[in-house]
């Protein structure tokens, strides 16, 4: 079927982005010296993710190559030259969802000018039936691309959407941790001057003149006791973030499993156990306000995706 190209382009445009965020960093041959331009790099690995997916499921043919190598060269010039130069946020919701869109329809204008696949009208009637014809029928050819397509995008696009979105409204943890790390810092800090009158009564002048020298010298405005706190509220930040990130994943993939399968009740015993774990935080508004948001967001992406998997298989 001639949309297949398409989800597979789509897909390795997604797969592309996983590869460059979290797999090319860590693999030694990032550190040649082509790859240090990240258009050549997105170019190239677009490129290779989409050639191998198109082998994988024997669709290959010349145009498909074509299509590859001009839709890739179009997304790089497009954040190079477009995007990235008159966008002021580049971190904001809007401008990576803007970018998601005008990479897929350069991928589709790239796949119709050579043929591989169909015109915008044909699309368009596809995708009506999909979404409201009682008697739909898909090609057997379309569910494994699709079903890949949708898990992908439950993973890593949803939680990109998710997050940019959470950052917006900004966390609310984060004010509280840096009011504890300010106040631990002052008490530090006066902790650190009353040992020095303590010892200014039982030592000599010499000695606490000396040690107060070499306290210069190695003076900063935090204390070891503040910076250890101030690290560790860091890792513990860190560390919450990328738990809260997994658990994100974890319920679309839940929902939307439990959606296909018409377990609504599921969804019902999900939300309590997630509320159940935070439940003395929601004794903030500004943190009650900002985890509704995410929750909400992650529901409505996963009931879609859902109800698209139970229309397509």
């Amino acid at each position: 079927m001639i949309i297949i190209p398409l989800l597979l382009m789509i897909l390795a445009l997604w797969l592309n982005e996983i590869v460059s965020k979290h797999i090319l960093p860590r693999v030694p041959l990032t550190k040649l010296r082509w790859l240090d331009d990240r258009g050549v790099r997105e170019t190239s690995t677009l490129f290779m993710t989409s050639t191998l997916l198109f082998i994988l499921f024997g669709e290959m043919n010349l145009w498909l190559l074509l299509s590859v190598s001009l839709a890739s060269v179009l997304i790089v010039g497009l954040n190079k030259l477009i995007l990235l130069p008159l966008s002021a946020n580049r971190s904001g919701l809007s401008f990576y969802l803007g970018e998601q869109v005008s990479m897929i329809i350069l991928i589709y204008l790239a796949l119709y000018l050579f043929g591989q696949t169909e015109s915008p009208a044909v699309m368009w009637s596809q995708f009506q039936l999909l979404l409201f014809s009682d008697n739909l029928r898909v090609d057997q050819g379309l569910i494994v691309p699709a079903f890949l397509l949708i898990v992908v995008f439950l993973t890593s696009i949803s939680s990109e959407i998710v997050k940019r979105l959470l950052d917006k409204f900004g966390n609310p943890a984060s004010a509280s941790r840096d009011e504890v790390a300010a106040t631990i810092e002052h008490s530090s800090e006066l902790i650190r001057s009353g040992k020095i009158k303590l010892l200014d009564r039982i030592q000599t002048d010499a000695v606490i003149e000396e040690q107060l020298e070499m306290a210069d010298d190695t003076a900063s405005p935090k204390t070891k006791e503040s910076i250890k706190v101030q690290y560790l509220l860091f890792n513990r930040e860190a560390d919450a973030s990328s738990k809260g990130k997994y658990i994100g994943i974890l319920e679309r993939l839940l929902i939307g499993l439990f959606v296909f399968q018409e377990i609504y009740q599921g969804m019902v015993l999900l939300g309590a156990m997630k509320t159940l774990a935070r439940f003395k935080m929601f004794e903030s508004k500004a943190f009650a306000e900002y985890y509704l948001i995410g929750t909400l967001s992650s529901l409505l992406i996963a009931t879609i995706c859902g109800f698209l998997l139970r229309r397509i298989v």
